[in-house]
């Protein structure tokens, strides 16, 4: 929880002055704001926590790691569509912190309709690693039912029966350069 908080505190000195954005430029991302900074601009202990993500990814990684941490912060009603990241900006993997709230990502395959799909809930404070097929060939969205109890409660998402309650999410990502 302390180094969740101190990552938090550190990227809002940016998130907190910006509004949340309506429409991404690749169409599937609303209710968001966005930035990207090198590891150094980031807190010690925020960078104690990136070390640990970045040792991770390097170990299945087939190049080199992009030098820019990239932080998406999504509101309550945000939306993540189902989409298969462009390879123009990365390469293999894509690792991820999830922070502030869980979060369901629902995978399904681009070109065979027949596998279904998979949802994956992703803890508070979890990390996350997608590569090679599943960023490849699975598109990946969050789960969007934005069912609400009444006009006053958050949003929410369903995972195997049980309601996700969701709110603000911050996703710190890394990936791997192009190859």
């Amino acid at each position: 929880e302390e180094e969740e908080n101190e990552m938090i505190k550190t990227v809002d000195k940016v998130l907190k002055r910006r509004r949340y954005e309506s429409n991404h430029w690749d169409k599937v991302i609303t209710g968001y704001r966005e930035m990207e900074r090198s590891i150094s601009w980031f807190s010690e202990p925020s960078q104690q926590v990136l070390n640990k993500i970045i040792k991770i990814a390097s170990q299945f990684a087939v190049a080199p790691l992009l030098e820019d941490i990239h932080v998406l912060d999504y509101s309550p009603e945000g939306i993540l569509g189902a989409h298969v990241d462009s390879i123009k900006f990365s390469g293999s993997i894509v690792a991820g912190l999830s922070l502030l709230s869980p979060c369901v990502l629902r995978f399904r395959h681009n070109t065979n309709p027949n596998f279904g799909y998979i949802d994956a809930l992703l803890p508070r404070r979890s990390m996350y690693l997608f590569k090679d097929e599943l960023r490849r060939d699975w598109t990946h969205e969050m789960l969007n039912e934005n069912e609400k109890e009444d006009s006053t409660s958050s949003p929410y998402q369903l995972f195997r029966g049980e309601k996700i309650l969701r709110e603000r999410r911050v996703a710190v990502i890394v990936r791997d350069t192009k190859y």
